[in-house]
């Protein structure tokens, strides 16, 4: 069979046989065309996000798996210790969110009789 041949008078407004007979691809060739959805590249400020975010994962993934939660807590210790009084509210969830992370340290140190505070 030919394809893309022309039946006469089965032509409907721009689209050939093979559209006609259920080729939807053909069909949607042979209308106007649509501009894709996105056509613009990411910002640069996305970008650099998305290299910021790769690098960060790239870096977590350094940390063996073992010791990420003695990390977290440091962390949030650390935090917390050098964070001004007046600027905690502005900091207290990456605060907060350090400390659970390291929350499992914590229980284990109490259940083996130590205080949280001593290492």
């Amino acid at each position: 069979m030919l394809e893309g041949a022309r039946v006469p008078g089965k032509q409907r407004a721009g689209v050939d046989a093979g559209a006609a007979r259920g080729a939807p691809e053909a069909a949607a060739m042979q209308r106007s065309p649509r501009p894709p959805l996105r056509t613009r590249r990411p910002s640069e400020s996305r970008l650099l996000l998305l290299a910021r975010i790769a690098f960060q994962e790239a870096s977590y993934a350094l940390i063996p798996e073992g010791d990420r939660a003695r990390v977290h807590l440091s962390i949030g210790r650390a935090l917390l210790a050098r964070t001004p009084a007046d600027k905690r509210d502005a900091t207290i969830f990456d605060i907060v969110h350090q400390l659970n992370r390291g929350a499992a340290l914590l229980c284990r140190r109490r259940s083996a009789g130590r205080s949280p505070g001593s290492t």
